[in-house]
C-alpha cells in the first residue's frame, strides 16, 4: 500500500534530509488496489489475494474484458499516483516516477509482462518528473 511506503519516506527524510531517496511502489502490480467493481472484489474475497497470473489469464480468456481489465489498471495506478502528488505537492523536491517494465494490456494478444514477449510497450517504461 502507498501509505506505509510515504510513512517510511518520511521517516527518511527526516533523518537524512541531504540525501535521495528512492521509494519503490508496487502498484500497477495486482491485486490491484482501490477498484470496487463487484466481480473483482468477489474474486479478491475467494482468494485473499488475487493473484498475478488469474486476472492476465482471465483477460487473454476472454473472461474479462479489455476495456474493464484497462479500467482497473488505470484505477490502481491512479491510486498511487494520487498519494505521490500529495505527498509531494509543495515539497518543492524534484520526483521521478519510473517504473522496471512495462505491461501489456491485449497487445499482440498478450496481457502482463511476459518475460520473453516480442512486445515493445513491455520494454517501453514510463517516465515522469514532478516539480
Amino acid at each position: 500500500m502507498p501509505e506505509p511506503l510515504l510513512r517510511d519516506y518520511s521517516s527518511a527524510e527526516k533523518l537524512y534530509p541531504e540525501k535521495r531517496k528512492v521509494v519503490h511502489f508496487m502498484q500497477p502490480h495486482v491485486p490491484f488496489l482501490n477498484y470496487d467493481h463487484p466481480e473483482y472484489l468477489r474474486r479478491m474475497n475467494q482468494s485473499q489475494r488475487f493473484k498475478a497470473s488469474r486476472i492476465w489469464k482471465a483477460a487473454e480468456k476472454g473472461k474479462v474484458k479489455k476495456e474493464k481489465l484497462i479500467e482497473m489498471y488505470r484505477a490502481n495506478v491512479n491510486f498511487a499516483f494520487e498519494n505521490i502528488r500529495e505527498e509531494f505537492k509543495d515539497s518543492g523536491k524534484k520526483v521521478v516516477i519510473t517504473s522496471d517494465h512495462g505491461n501489456l494490456l491485449g497487445e499482440q494478444g498478450y496481457f502482463g509482462h511476459w518475460y520473453d514477449a516480442p512486445v515493445k510497450e513491455l520494454r517501453k517504461v514510463p517516465l515522469d518528473i514532478l516539480n
